[in-house]
């Protein structure tokens, strides 16, 4: 099994970005059933979310982004999308996004130092 995770809103958020985030979830569950696909959901408003959320980011808290990214790192999550529309991130110009990311860029490993590729699949932590 892989594990991917999307950083987005989602439903029941009521924004196209949540509907369209929604979609690929639901289309991976029937047509890749190998691939389990996590949500990690930007809220703003304390909204109910489903199972299929694993994290919960409030929006304007900075150390919610950090945490969810150590979250998703630890939990050797394969792949991550981050879905991006202006205004969905907190911060000045959304740049609270950046914290998830550099947790998540503690993780990352070369297959060629100093070429910049990443090994793939990147080997399993123990």
């Amino acid at each position: 099994m892989r594990r991917l995770a999307m950083v987005s809103t989602y439903p029941p958020r009521r924004c196209g970005l949540a509907t369209f985030t929604d979609d690929p979830r639901r289309a991976l569950a029937t047509s890749a059933p190998q691939w389990i696909v996590e949500i990690c959901a930007v809220d703003r408003d304390g909204l109910p979310y489903g199972p299929e959320v694993a994290e919960v980011i409030r929006q304007d808290r900075a150390e919610d982004y950090r945490r969810a990214g150590r979250a998703l790192a630890a939990s050797a999550v394969d792949l991550v999308v981050i879905q991006h529309e202006y205004g969905i991130f907190g911060g000045t110009d959304g740049t609270y996004v950046l914290g998830l990311a550099e947790e998540l860029d503690r993780y990352r490993v070369l297959a060629r130092p100093g070429r910049g590729r990443v090994r793939w699949p990147p080997p399993r932590r123990r």
